[in-house]
């Protein structure tokens, strides 16, 4: 295996890696801004 195809490799790695944290933190975000919006509702006076 090269240099080249060993830093293709874990470049693509780390591309993978990013988007697989990316879309959990945006998952996350989103159904804490569901939760408190639903904590308003039924709460009131």
């Amino acid at each position: 295996m090269t240099e080249f195809t060993a830093a293709v490799l874990m470049g693509s790695f780390v591309i993978v890696f990013a988007a697989i944290f990316v879309a959990c933190h945006y998952r996350r975000e989103h159904r804490r801004q569901q939760i408190f919006r639903n904590m308003g509702k039924g709460h009131g006076p």
